[in-house]
């Protein structure tokens, strides 16, 4: 956990382990989240705004995590996503 502390306060992502570990999963920082989610405003810069708002409304599942920051699982992402494909009735492209 202090690895990916020092990581983020270097403004480098969280080393990615890729052994479905919680590591492997976890997205920290606004940005990494908008990277993830290719969120891009206008002018080309990843969208943290837009994380920060969501964030804020609860309805995704996104964090404030005391100590880590914004935080979110990218599986947890995922299933929201897929869940609204669901309700929507729509068949997500991959």
């Amino acid at each position: 956990m202090q690895d990916i502390l020092n990581q983020e306060a270097q403004g480098e992502p969280p080393a990615q382990s890729g052994d479905g570990s919680l590591g492997a999963d976890l997205l920290v920082g606004a940005e990494a989240i908008a990277r993830e989610l290719k969120w891009k405003t206008p002018e080309g810069k990843w969208n943290r705004r837009r994380v920060y708002y969501l964030a804020e409304l609860g309805r995704v599942p996104i964090h404030k995590v005391k100590g880590l920051g914004i935080c979110a699982r990218r599986s947890s992402l995922i299933r929201y996503f897929d869940s609204l494909d669901r309700r929507s009735g729509s068949i997500a492209n991959d």
